[in-house]
């Protein structure tokens, strides 16, 4: 009996004498961390959450102000080429209308009376006298001419005639003359005395009004010319206007 109890005693395990240490921080070092943890938060004012806020409301205030620098920039450069296209887009029909006036100037018909025909002034007599058109133009013109005839002290201006002839309308083709003939007279002795005794003049005048492909109506042209002895007539100073 006690050879059996000897061994019970010693297959049961001996008892642990050892002992567990329990660490323990003071609360004087737990105040000092959470004192240096929340320095900057208690230097604000703010707790967690208001701290958490406020980083978020001023991401959001940089992320507004930095989309509305881009959309500022986006617009001013948008404009810039704005701008410029309106330009390149003016120069461009500036540059159409400056060839069309170009090529109409180089090209359009250009109708003048360019001189009256030698005549006789003999006395009671109708006179054939023929005015000379010239179109120096690369166009063929449509002419309409108004002539007039008048006998008037020789005195400058000579303005707002009375008209005595017809119309008389044509086509005269480009770098061409052509004569446009009427009648004039018949005078008396005593009027071609005088006339070329230089009392008086005896005037050719007239309006011309022309059209080409490039424009129905030309403004009118008035012309004048007024006869100088040996039969030929010269151009007045005055009431030459081409237009």
């Amino acid at each position: 009996m006690s050879e059996d109890k000897q061994a019970s005693d010693a297959e049961a395990p001996s008892e642990w004498t050892g002992t567990i240490q329990i660490r323990q921080t003071s609360p004087v070092q737990n105040q000092s961390r959470n004192s240096n943890d929340n320095r900057i938060i208690y230097c604000l004012g703010l707790t967690w959450y208001e701290f958490v806020s406020a980083c978020i409301q001023a991401g959001i205030f940089l992320v507004t102000i930095l989309y509305v620098v881009t959309a500022f920039l986006q617009w001013r450069a948008i404009k810039a080429q704005w701008q410029t296209m309106e330009k390149t887009v003016g120069l461009t029909e500036q540059s159409i209308q400056l060839t069309k006036q170009s090529l109409e100037l180089s090209q359009r018909a250009w109708v003048l009376p360019v001189r009256v025909s030698k005549i006789d002034l003999l006395p009671d007599q109708p006179i054939k006298i023929s005015l000379f058109l010239q179109n120096s133009g690369h166009t063929p013109a449509v002419f309409s001419i108004q002539l007039g005839q008048a006998t008037a002290a020789a005195v400058e201006p000579f303005s707002n005639p009375p008209y005595f002839h017809p119309p008389i309308q044509g086509i005269i083709a480009p770098a061409d003359s052509l004569p446009v003939d009427f009648g004039l007279g018949p005078f008396s002795k005593a009027l071609i005395d005088e006339v070329n005794g230089k009392q008086k003049r005896l005037y050719v005048y007239g309006t011309l009004q022309y059209g080409d492909p490039f424009a129905t109506e030309r403004p009118p042209t008035t012309f004048c010319f007024y006869y100088v002895e040996g039969g030929t007539f010269t151009m007045c100073p005055t009431y030459n206007v081409v237009k």
